[in-house]
């Protein structure tokens, strides 16, 4: 997160970083697949850039043309024409040049399929994002992942949604054992 050069009255920065892995509230791990935005984007949806994802301090907006959003190898970029008139954007700004906020972060809703659970070594539930709808940008005191962000979302509705999965994945699993132990007794019953 940084804002340009001081007459300019920009704010760019990273709001999500592709393919780094982040323990969200010590439950399960979230990455982002390059692609999770290429929709979204491409469809033209209207994001917003607000301070601390709060609706009422709006920095900029896509279809206004004061906010730029983008991917590249890194993540998702975004660029807010800050407006001088606006006392929010000056005091932001103010806040990035000091150095007080230097993170950012984005508010997002995953679309239909466009989330994938698998599990590490150690049993830790992982969430890839692949297609989500891009809501907001914002420069945040505290962002979810180091070195960028993501995050502003329904916590408890996420971990509820991904502890469900988890025990949808599980039974399944067992359910197939179960079926291939029964299939394989069946057999060994009729061979002998």
């Amino acid at each position: 997160m940084r804002s340009a050069a001081a007459g300019e009255r920009t704010i760019v920065g990273v709001a999500a970083v592709f393919n780094v892995d982040t323990t969200i509230g010590g439950r399960f791990v979230e990455r982002i697949a390059p692609g999770a935005f290429r929709e979204s984007l491409d469809r033209g949806d209207d994001v917003v850039a607000l301070f601390n994802h709060e609706a009422s301090r709006v920095l900029g907006r896509r279809s206004s043309t004061t906010l730029r959003v983008w991917v590249d190898d890194v993540g998702l970029r975004y660029e807010i024409q800050a407006n001088p008139r606006d006392p929010d954007a000056a005091a932001v700004l103010a806040k990035i040049a000091r150095g007080d906020v230097t993170g950012s972060s984005f508010q997002f809703e995953v679309l239909p399929g466009g989330d994938e659970i698998t599990f590490r070594g150690d049993g830790m539930p992982v969430r890839t994002l692949l297609s989500v709808r891009l809501i907001d940008v914002s420069p945040v005191t505290f962002p979810a992942y180091a070195g960028t962000s993501t995050s502003a979302r329904a916590r408890g509705r996420v971990e509820q949604q991904i502890r469900d999965r988890v025990l949808r994945t599980h039974e399944a699993h067992a359910r197939l054992q179960r079926a291939a132990a029964g299939s394989s007794g069946l057999r060994d019953g009729g061979l002998g």
